[in-house]
């Protein structure tokens, strides 16, 4: 039978980190037969849903029923896209990859004494980090990107242990921090690349295999220098554009305040200027981010880019167009692109996503 410590509300208080306390993500559970947690409806009762948000609290509805003994423990809701987009309200924090290093069933695993190599791995993220409430497994929190759309990745090893990497579902939290740990959850898109080849080959090979995709998408120039031959007479569907505008998964508020910048652009003097081309060179390397999530090809970026620019009077001559997407071509495929567009830090960002 496997035996899980109750946290207890100062250790989640003190130890959670700020940005996830002022969302509506927690989730309140018990444990029920066969050692099963099981997350509360929105009532209090137990057998609710993770994906429901009507199961979704606030830190401090969820530490309430903590405190009162209706509640064993709590977790967090590691929301969908769709989610994210359907309930702003909520505050929810986005791009959430949880790592998980479960021991419980290792033999040589006691209380606060995981195994080395699962430690490592988790320890490696180097952002927030806890002891699960079974006291034999880690779990860190990072911001990322898994190149899967399941919920998970999953990898056993001999002794019994195993690491997951949760997208999305839930992960319980304990509040007992790790030694050392970061107060805060940081941006590692770095270690996952790292653990995906290592442990996830076969998937480390198709994102090689875009990359060459990028790298080698060349035929006879029609321009000097450029090796893209596309064609520029075609449009995005209504369909890529709207991909394109929500890609990052954005709130209500984050969706007004570009469409108000991008209607701010209409009328501009359309020339050479260094603000304008920054912004469309912006532009081109959003459109490029974001082909990786909804497996757009290259004459789909194009089209994007083309008419987005042509509804917003941004008037590109061909070969100054084709020289910006390949030069984001080239970086896109260099490149682990963990901050975001261009690699450049968020409030860089002229079309900025989510933090």
């Amino acid at each position: 039978m496997i035996q899980y410590a109750r946290p207890t509300v100062d250790n989640l208080i003190n130890n959670l980190p700020r940005i996830l306390k002022s969302s509506r993500q927690f989730v309140a559970w018990n444990v029920e037969r066969g050692d099963k947690k099981v997350p509360l409806k929105s009532d209090g009762h137990s057998w609710g849903n993770y994906k429901d948000p009507k199961c979704w609290r606030t830190l401090d509805d969820a530490l309430d029923l903590l405190d009162n003994g209706r509640a064993f423990g709590i977790g967090l809701a590691l929301p969908s896209p769709e989610q994210i987009r359907a309930l702003p309200e909520f505050n929810l924090v986005s791009n959430l990859v949880a790592f998980d290093g479960d021991a419980k069933r290792c033999a040589l695993a006691a209380p606060f004494k995981v195994p080395k190599h699962i430690s490592e791995y988790v320890r490696s993220a180097d952002s927030y980090s806890e002891f699960s409430p079974s006291l034999k497994g880690l779990r860190a929190l990072i911001f990322g990107d898994l190149p899967i759309s399941e919920q998970c990745l999953n990898k056993p090893f001999a002794d019994g242990t195993e690491l997951s990497l949760y997208r999305t579902g839930w992960v319980t939290l304990s509040g007992l921090a790790c030694v050392g740990s970061s107060p805060t959850i940081e941006h590692r898109q770095e270690v996952i690349d790292h653990l995906v080849a290592e442990l996830w080959p076969d998937l480390a090979a198709g994102k090689a295999a875009l990359a060459q995709e990028l790298a080698s998408a060349s035929g006879p120039s029609a321009y000097p220098g450029d090796p893209f031959v596309l064609d520029w007479g075609r449009s995005a569907s209504d369909r890529l554009i709207r991909q394109f505008v929500q890609g990052w998964d954005r709130t209500a508020k984050q969706l007004g305040d570009i469409i108000a910048t991008w209607e701010m652009r209409r009328g501009w003097d359309h020339g050479d200027t260094p603000d304008n081309s920054l912004y469309t060179k912006r532009i081109v390397e959003e459109a490029l981010w974001l082909r990786r999530k909804f497996g757009w090809t290259l004459q789909d970026v194009v089209d994007i880019v083309i008419t987005f620019c042509k509804k917003n009077h941004l008037s590109w001559s061909p070969g100054r167009a084709k020289k910006q997407i390949a030069d984001g071509l080239r970086f896109i495929s260099t490149q682990t692109c963990q901050r975001g567009p261009g690699g450049v830090g968020n409030s860089e960002l002229l079309i900025s996503p989510p933090r």
